[in-house]
């Protein structure tokens, strides 16, 4: 039984990819318009057509997304997004759950990968190099700029997706400071079940 499952999930995994590259190969002529046109600045348009790809894949990858709210979002106020860690998934969760233009804080070495990285830059999104305290420096003050003209932030406090049991593990006090700073209101995540479906420690892909 073992056996058949672990292979069930070698070839959902190739299936995910072969998807994941696919859309991102059809996709790469008109998000390199979107970067001649719009370029780094706040955008609808490009936040909307992301989200809409961003949900197809999920969809393709059989993973559907249940969203429960305690409070209603105003679609008109830009928020501070904080959320827990767990998988590479939570990127495509946030993506297709926010239904707002948002910026997102991600590792230097996510903003070196071929196509999304340069995408990642284009659309002016934030790098920042963890063991580094001058770039963090600077990621903070790029963060603090953009909440201050206006735009939301999604932001993972935590700063990386730990191999662990915890839901939760201990924050940086950055986007915090940011919220104060900025006086932007923030919206807490919780994404469950991401690390399972998504394992932060191998690349294997399961429906749910």
């Amino acid at each position: 039984m073992k056996f058949i499952k672990n292979t069930f999930e070698i070839l959902w995994t190739i299936w995910c990819l072969f998807i994941a590259g696919f859309f991102l190969l059809i996709n790469l002529p008109v998000l390199t318009l979107f970067t001649l046109i719009f370029g780094e600045g706040k955008n609808n348009i490009v936040d909307g057509y992301l989200r809409f790809w961003a949900k197809l894949t999920l969809i393709f990858w059989g993973i559907r997304l249940v969203i429960i709210r305690d409070k209603k979002i105003d679609s008109n106020t830009p928020y501070i997004y904080l959320s827990n860690h767990r998988s590479y998934l939570d990127v495509f969760i946030a993506v297709a759950g926010i239904k707002k233009y948002k910026k997102f804080l991600g590792k230097a070495e996510v903003f070196q990968w071929p196509y999304i990285g340069y995408f990642a830059r284009k659309f002016g999104h934030i790098s920042v190099q963890r063991e580094s305290e001058q770039a963090r420096k600077e990621s903070y003050q790029n963060l603090l700029k953009i909440a201050k003209s206006g735009s939301s932030i999604f932001i993972c406090p935590e700063g990386a997706v730990y191999m662990n049991d915890k839901l939760l593990n201990e924050m940086r006090n950055g986007a915090f400071r940011i919220a104060i700073e900025s006086k932007t209101p923030v919206v807490a995540i919780s994404m469950i079940n991401a690390g399972e479906l998504f394992p932060p420690h191998k690349i294997r892909i399961r429906p749910g």
